[in-house]
């Protein structure tokens, strides 16, 4: 071999090293050294983060499940990208990551996305207790997405601090629509949200524990109250005599029930603004909430 030759090769495999080499898809190929997803929380936003070569212009990156809107973050380079999608369902998300050259995947990650957890806290003021209810966006899927908005903030969240309107041990407790004003008169909270379609038709019964939207009117004029089950409720049910459309059930207190028990016990009366037959004479009131998974 002469001189030349031999040059001639050694440019060639330096070009190809430059690029990306023998198991390489050819020119401007990518690669993938790392790829995560998080957090895996039903109604979060998703950040699917890359690390590896050639990513922003090399690379095609899709998502099997239910994770919408998927969308590149501003700010990448060559060696590290972000991508976000909204998770809209739970089950299995499987984002994906190509070469844009060979279309060769590169790389993929398994995210199981659980039932969605929001952590409750009631307090009457002098104690206070907390309790968890996991939400059931399969069944009731409208209606999950409308609680998690009004759950949704920290202490700007819609639902902290309004007040209990109802508590019938026998019954349950209705929470809200209502604010407590001074000498515990009930203030209207305006919704921020439409009213929802009715989901009572989803199979969940109004049994104990279970969590259900309540309407005062038309049967999809639920919007921002809600009711906790202390005992069984089937007159609450769709098909019942007293409610023929029902009160649509998209969740159950699945730890501490107790807190709720014991708030449904307090000591009531009539309260003229709200229209409740059984108020809370002392205001106990949701003084935080969360998402909790």
């Amino acid at each position: 071999m002469n001189t030349v030759t031999s040059s001639l090769l050694l440019a060639l495999a330096a070009s190809l090293g430059a690029c990306g080499g023998g198991g390489s898809d050819g020119a401007g190929s990518a690669a993938v050294s790392t790829m995560t997803a998080s957090p895996t929380r039903y109604s979060q936003t998703m950040i699917i983060a890359i690390v590896g070569r050639n990513l922003l212009q090399g690379i095609e990156v899709f998502v099997d499940g239910p994770c919408s809107n998927l969308v590149r973050a501003a700010g990448g380079t060559d060696d590290a990208v972000q991508y976000t999608c909204l998770v809209g369902g739970v089950g299995e998300i499987v984002p994906r990551v190509r070469n844009a050259v060979g279309q060769r995947e590169l790389a993929s990650v398994r995210a199981q996305i659980p039932l969605p957890q929001v952590s409750v806290t009631l307090s009457d003021g002098t104690q206070s207790g907390t309790f968890i209810i996991e939400l059931d966006p399969v069944a009731a899927p409208l209606t999950v997405q409308n609680f998690i908005a009004y759950a949704s903030g920290g202490n700007n969240a819609y639902f902290r601090n309004t007040a209990m309107t109802f508590a019938d041990p026998a019954r349950g407790i209705l929470l809200g629509g209502y604010n407590a004003g001074a000498n515990g008169v009930l203030i209207a909270k305006a919704p921020t949200r439409s009213p929802i379609p009715i989901e009572s038709d989803n199979g969940l019964k109004n049994v104990r524990g279970a969590v259900a939207m309540y309407r005062r009117g038309d049967a999809s004029s639920a919007a921002n109250e809600w009711l906790i089950n202390t005992q069984d409720n089937p007159s609450l049910d769709r098909g019942s005599a007293e409610n023929p459309a029902g009160f649509a059930v998209f969740g159950k207190v699945v730890d501490r029930l107790d807190v709720v028990e014991v708030a449904a016990a307090v000591a009531t009366a009539p309260e003229l603004v709200s229209g409740s037959p059984r108020a809370p004479i002392a205001p106990v009131r949701i003084t935080a909430i969360s998402q909790t998974r």
